[in-house]
């Protein structure tokens, strides 16, 4: 009878350990982003000036199928220095929303033309990171919850032994 043999302690604690920092840095990383979501319903507003709208697309990572979305290119002016952004949202960078058909996005796209004014939130203490949407997306939630679980895992990879 051949006996399995049981995993290296080793290998798991090095996993473990790599885990367990990698998720606490994605975890500080998520407490920071969501901060900043809540700080960005009271960034101060300017108007900015749509350049360009252009249709993008993407495979769905869940499915086989394609997802279409709309990217708003805008500048905006604080005080007397230009900036250019394609940052719809906090969470969702320049994605407007996902649609199964570039018709659909297109038509959600219909919203902004080159040329339109536009209101444009940003931070004031870097004036570089500005949002269409002064509103958060499930996305900035996605790192604190990662971070989380890669923490666990480590957690457990670590509190395994071998078995003697």
């Amino acid at each position: 009878m051949v006996e399995k043999s049981a995993p290296n302690n080793k290998l798991l604690k090095g996993v473990g350990i790599f885990l367990l920092l990698f998720g606490f840095a994605m975890a500080g990383f998520g407490v920071w982003f969501i901060r900043e979501a809540g700080q960005a319903q009271s960034w101060p507003e300017v108007t900015g000036k749509v350049i360009n709208v252009s249709i993008k697309s993407r495979r769905s990572r869940s499915s086989n199928t394609r997802q279409y979305h709309a990217v708003v290119t805008y500048s905006y002016n604080v005080e007397g220095k230009s900036f250019t952004s394609s940052r719809y949202r906090l969470g969702d960078g320049p994605n407007t929303g996902n649609f199964n058909s570039r018709e659909k996005a297109r038509k959600h796209s219909e919203q902004w033309k080159a040329g339109d004014a536009v209101k444009v939130y940003y931070n004031p203490e870097s004036p570089d990171s500005a949002v269409l949407a002064a509103e958060a997306s499930w996305g900035v939630y996605v790192p604190s919850v990662l971070g989380a679980l890669s923490a666990i895992l480590g957690i457990v990879l670590l509190r395994l032994k071998n078995p003697a």
